[in-house]
């Protein structure tokens, strides 16, 4: 009994402390978001054979296939790491079409090999 009591509590006290770190790391980014007027505004993707680039009215930035570390995806967005804790985001609102986040995720592959294990896997064609 004593010992599920204090699994319980450790167990409490982990659930609380990523709740408090995912609602810090919010109101870190939209600090950021606010006062960065680069992350303002539309931005402009272009993927390649040499890699991706993004520009803004205020700034532009490349970074070749090799400089990325990771990729990863949720329900909004594709993450392009290029550390382990920056990455780029590119909105998926922005490929609404299921094929071409398809496409995406097979070139993406096919240039990361297995640093894109953070893709989601597609569905099998009907």
């Amino acid at each position: 009994p004593q010992r599920i009591l204090w699994l319980l509590e450790v167990l409490v006290i982990v659930v609380v402390v990523l709740r408090l770190n995912s609602r810090i790391e919010r109101w870190r980014l939209t600090r950021l978001y606010a006062a960065t007027p680069v992350l303002r505004g539309p931005q402009t993707y272009h993927i390649s054979e040499s890699g991706l680039s993004v520009t803004s009215a205020s700034a532009a930035t490349s970074i070749g296939w090799d400089g990325l570390i990771d990729v990863g995806e949720n329900d909004e967005f594709f993450l392009l790491f290029y550390s382990k804790r920056f990455a780029l985001y590119l909105p998926k609102r922005a490929l609404p079409d299921p094929a071409a986040q398809h496409a995406l995720r097979a070139f993406v592959r096919a240039k990361l090999g297995d640093r894109a294990v953070g893709l989601k896997s597609d569905p099998a064609p009907a």
